[in-house]
Order: structure tokens, then sequence, then C-alpha cells
């Protein structure tokens, strides 16, 4: 397909994607629409910086805005306490505490143990039980790595009469613990959910492109787009989007969630209509500050021509395009290369250490420190390469009778190129089946770049927004790891990387986690 780019450079018909983008933009088409779209998007997304200082400084605000809000989520670790009484029986994966045994329930003077509940400072946590094969560290209790308090035990009072009823001594039987932070540092902070936070950064970079300004997590318009996109894609990769693909004129017939995604759609291109008509008599013809001033530019330039590309249809799809695709390709990847942290804690130490080394915690990751940092470069390649996103990419179709191997392709055929055939080749990567940042490492430890590495697609179909996507990752990653230490709820054997389903592409999971400020 390298070769024989230009044969294979079609789009085939793909149900859902035509229903969404009426045949308009740079993803659906084909031809002479496809090449006069993706020369503009490519020459104007150049112009406003893509690839270049310019875009860093919009990709490195947007980090800010992400590490300052997930920095809301951290609480003080009980102010005004030094330590804690808590009951522990149930197992809890958690943060660097100490845990000291203090007594039983029949021990503590004062305290009402009925239920199993103690009322120390009014505050009731349940934790790792050190009798029940927790290793002592400490010599005086057990030293938790990684611990973090998920709730409040309440035994009620008939929970206590029941296991009494049964002959259990529910009075002394229970070891407490005394809960003591080792470490300053490391605060306590709520679970957090990433995928929302990570979708709103990832597409105000692309929003700052096209529109010309970001726009408040809260805004209704953004908030409105961004669960239009969610649900895009899950129905791109549901059964029913399948079926869609399959029957579409059927499909429509039935009821279902599609119908409502389907007027969702139209309302988000009626807004990407309205930006654009807002701007028809008020763009400066010599600097447009967005993607969408430079298309109504060009609009106004070929208003004479019969046969003109730069119209109101393309101009939504466009948007349309680099919005969802920019943003959920972005999104998931970032998403996933946490859960990877979290699943192999000694990688997730191994960048946070190098990021330490180069960059330091006084200045924010840049693009020029990539090639000081082999390793972390080596991590997001390997994060990509091992997730696989698209494993058969979007379907191309040949644009002439095509000779290839030996065989003769008719024009019009609908081709797939399997791009987890080369990221998952044993003969081109040194361990395919596994997460290893080794197979983008040499011998010396140094950055060792793989043709094989074909995430972003192949020939004159490859991903349009290469240069962003990779800006983004690296700065949004290094920015993330250099503030703070992600750790999960559950230990990292239990932890599942496994994409939640794969159709269209590879859906990463959304999970909840902790994510404790190192600076």
């Amino acid at each position: 397909m390298i070769g024989l780019g230009e044969e294979f450079s079609g789009r085939a018909n793909y149900p859902l994607m035509m229903k969404v983008t009426l045949g308009y933009g740079v993803v659906s088409t084909s031809g002479h629409r496809w090449k006069e779209m993706r020369k503009f998007s490519l020459m104007t997304l150049k112009n406003f910086g893509m690839g270049r200082r310019s875009i860093e400084e919009r990709v490195r605000e947007e980090a800010e805005y992400l590490v300052e809000m997930i920095k809301t989520f951290e609480v003080a670790a009980l102010p005004g306490k030094d330590s804690l009484v808590v009951w522990g029986e149930q197992a809890v994966w958690a943060a660097q505490w100490e845990l000291t045994k203090v007594g039983t329930a029949g021990d503590l003077d004062g305290q009402q143990s009925a239920g199993g509940m103690v009322r120390r400072d009014e505050v009731m946590m349940t934790v790792n039980n050190p009798e029940h094969g927790a290793e002592d560290t400490t010599g005086t209790g057990t030293r938790l790595t990684n611990w973090t308090p998920t709730g409040i035990r309440n035994n009620t009072h008939e929970n206590t009469k029941q296991r009494s009823d049964k002959g259990e001594d529910t009075t002394h039987q229970h070891p407490f613990y005394q809960l003591q932070e080792l470490c300053p540092l490391h605060r306590q902070c709520s679970a957090i959910s990433p995928a929302v936070m990570l979708s709103n950064a990832v597409a105000n970079v692309i929003c700052s492109t096209v529109f010309g300004h970001r726009f408040g997590f809260e805004d209704p318009q953004f908030k409105f787009l961004l669960q239009t996109l969610n649900a895009y894609f899950s129905i791109l990769n549901s059964p029913l989007g399948q079926l869609y693909n399959v029957f579409p004129k059927l499909v429509s017939l039935f009821p279902g969630k599609h119908h409502q995604l389907f007027k969702d759609l139209e309302e988000a291109r009626e807004y990407f209509k309205r930006e654009a008509q807002a701007r028809m008599n008020n763009v400066d013809p010599s600097c447009p500050q967005d993607f969408i001033e430079a298309f109504v530019l060009k609009m106004k330039e070929e208003k004479d021509k019969p046969d003109t590309e730069y119209n109101f249809e393309n101009l939504v799809s466009l948007v349309w395009n680099m919005f969802s695709a920019g943003t959920e390709t972005t999104t998931s990847t970032i998403r996933h290369s946490l859960l990877l942290m979290m699943k192999h804690p000694d990688v997730q130490e191994r960048v946070q250490r190098e990021i330490d080394e180069v960059v330091g915690q006084e200045h924010w990751p840049s693009i020029e420190d990539r090639q000081r940092l082999p390793y972390t470069d080596a991590v997001i390649h390997e994060v990509q390469r091992s997730m696989d996103l698209t494993p058969i990419a979007v379907p191309h179709k040949t644009m002439c009778d095509t000779e290839y191997n030996g065989y003769v392709i008719p024009k019009g055929t609908m081709v797939f190129p399997l791009l987890s055939s080369v990221l998952k080749d044993p003969k081109l990567w040194k361990n395919p089946n596994c997460f290893d940042p080794e197979n983008f490492l040499d011998g010396d430890g140094r950055f060792k770049k793989n043709d094989a590495f074909v995430v972003f697609g192949m020939g004159k179909r490859v991903c349009l927004g290469e240069a962003l996507a990779r800006t983004e990752l690296f700065l949004f990653f290094t920015s993330l790891l250099q503030h703070f230490t992600f750790k999960a709820m559950v230990p990292p054997e239990e932890l599942d990387t496994t994409p939640t389903n794969c159709s269209f592409g590879r859906m990463p999971r959304t999970y909840e986690c902790y994510a404790i400020p190192r600076i």
C-alpha cells in the first residue's frame, strides 16, 4: 500500500460515517474532493503551527489546565490529626502509610465496640489486615505501599447481633491499627476518573485551532459536543454500528439510540455552520485567526467557481472530522497509557526518574526535551504499538484496477489495511505480544525508530493530524507523570488492560484511580 499509494487511496463506503459526513470532508471522501480537502487541511494546520512551537504552546496550556483540575481532587489527609484508629478486616489496595497495632476493640477505653464501629476522631476506614498475609516491613506494624482509604466502614448493631447470635465474640476479636502518614508529600487523594478530564483537555487543543478559542469545561455547548462525540464512537464500536454498516436502510427502520445520535449530530453540524456564517463578514483576509476563518476566506476566493469544493458542506464535515478523530484517538491513547503505568509501576517510576533528571520539577516538559528522554519516548511509542488502536484502520478502496503480488484487484474493491499484522510481527519487534518499551530502545538505551510503527496508518491516507497527535501525546503524558504518580484501586496484577471491545477500533477501558501529587 505504500508503493501503490495512489491506487489504494480511495475510501470505501462506510455507511455510518457517510451518514455523519454526508460524503463531504476528508475522512469519508475520495478522488479530487479528498485531495483538495486534505491539501487545504495540511496547509492550514501547518500555518497555525502544527509541528511547531505555536501548537506546542496550546498543548502545554491545556496540560497545565489538566494538571490543575486533577489537583482539585486532592484533599488534605485528615487535617489537624496526626493519626487515626482504624478497624482492619476488609482488604484494600491503597498509599504510603504505616500501621501500628494498638489493641482490640475491648482495649479501647471509652469507645463503643458495638458493630465493630469505632468513632475515634469521628473517622472510620477499612484497611488491609496485617494479620492476614501482609508483610511487616517496619518492625512495629505493617507498611502498605500504595494505600488509600476507600470509604467508611459502618457495621451496624444488627450485623453485630447476627454474629453474636452465632456465638462469635464481637467485642474483643477485631484488631485495631493506628494509621500514620509516612510522607507528608503523599497526601490522601480522592479517586478520579480521568476519561472526561482527558477528553476535555485534548478537545480544547482542537477547538483552539478550529474555533480560535478554548471552552470552559462546564460550557454547555462544549459538553454537548463531547457527549455527541462519545455517543458516536460508542455506537461505531457496537454491534448496532456493525449492523448499520451492513444493512443501513434496514437498521434505519428499527428503533434504537442511533436515531438520537443522528439528531445530535445534525445539531452539532448546525452549530459548526453558524460559527462559519458568523465569520463570513468579519474575517480579516490578511490574518485568519482559526481554521474556520481560513476556510471561509477560501470560500470567498472561489465563490464564482461552479465546481469548487469550498462550500459549507465540506467545511462542516471537515470540522467534525478534526474534532472527532483528533479528540477520540489521542484521548484513548493517553487514557490507556495511564492504565499501563498503573499496571507496570516499575515503568512509571523509571519514566518519572528520567523526567526528574532531565526536566526537573520546576519547568514544564517541552518538545525539545523529547530527544533527551529516550526511555519516556519509547514508552509512549510502545503504548501506541501495544494498544493497536485501529487494527484494520478505516477501509480503503482501489481507485483503478490494480496488480498486487501477482493478483489483479478490480477498481472499487474495499481494502482493509491490517495494521495489526505489522505491529505484532515477531520478525519486526523484540517482544511483540506484550507491553515492552525495549521494542523502541537499542542496546545503549537510545531511542530506536522502527518503520513498522504504522499506528497512524499507511500510504497516502496516513493520519493528517499525526504531527499534532505526537505533540499532544508527549506533552500530556510527561506533564502528568511529572506532577503525579498514578495508583490503581486494585493490585497491579488484577488490572485488566484489554480493550472493552474491538470493532472499528480498540476502545480502552475507563477506570478510577488515584493521582498522588509529586510536586
